[in-house]
């Protein structure tokens, strides 16, 4: 059996998941305690090769993160990966549900990468699809609320927890275009329905403006949507 006939009989064994936003929150908290360091390393006979060696972690490196996200479709399935200015880090599930935290030094397996890479082309093929998934174009996009949310933040305390709460829609938004392959290229509205607060909101996505713009969705504006001849559902 090759590798990806035994990825396939891995996924086939794989439990029912999750939905991708509950998947996405589900990794980016986890603290998995099984943990390894991917390595790379020449064989005796000349060949790079790469292996998973355990390894004990503090956590502490969270504080180094400059960039992080989730891929539904990563190399080893679902993934939450953060990278810092000499590691990448990834989070994801065995088939049996057990969470893994994996560890790839960027610095120290650098001498070797290439090599590595060219001596097996479906990691590279893999990797430039990530790629291409991490740095999705809604990633660049910037936003602004509308004077209706903008009337209503009184204090600093509600300005700081509007920041957290749009970070959080740009987040998921990021993460159902991902999932659901979304089209970069035209304008879309998306309804998010914060269970926190109540509201609900409606996100234009404007990318030939590179721009998200936010308000409060109208009463019955669900019900508009769906009566567009350009209404298409995603769930």
């Amino acid at each position: 059996m090759n590798r990806k006939q035994r990825r396939a009989a891995g996924m086939q064994r794989r439990k029912p998941g999750l939905p991708p936003i509950e998947m996405a929150d589900k990794l980016r908290a986890a603290r998995p305690t099984e943990h390894y360091r991917f390595e790379l390393y020449r064989t005796d006979g000349g060949k790079v090769e790469g292996r998973l060696v355990p390894c004990a972690v503090d956590w502490s490196w969270l504080d180094e993160v400059s960039r992080e996200g989730y891929d539904p479709r990563g190399h080893n399935g679902p993934t939450y990966y953060r990278v810092s200015e000499t590691h990448y880090y990834s989070v994801f599930s065995r088939p049996t549900g057990q969470l893994v935290l994996m560890i790839n030094d960027m610095q120290k397996n650098a001498e070797l990468y290439d090599e590595f890479l060219a001596e097996n082309p479906e990691r590279r093929e893999s990797g430039e699809q990530c790629a291409e998934r991490r740095h999705h174009p809604w990633l660049s996009l910037t936003y602004q609320i509308s004077p209706a949310i903008a009337a209503d933040l009184k204090t600093q305390k509600e300005l700081d927890e509007m920041i957290v709460r749009v970070n959080g829609f740009l987040t998921h938004t990021h993460e159902f275009a991902l999932s659901h392959d979304l089209p970069t290229d035209k304008t879309i509205g998306l309804v998010l329905d914060d269970t926190g607060n109540g509201r609900k909101y409606l996100l234009h996505v404007i990318p030939e403006e590179q721009l998200v713009h936010i308000d409060y969705a109208p009463a019955g504006f669900a019900d508009e949507l769906r009566a567009s001849p350009n209404f298409q559902h995603v769930h």
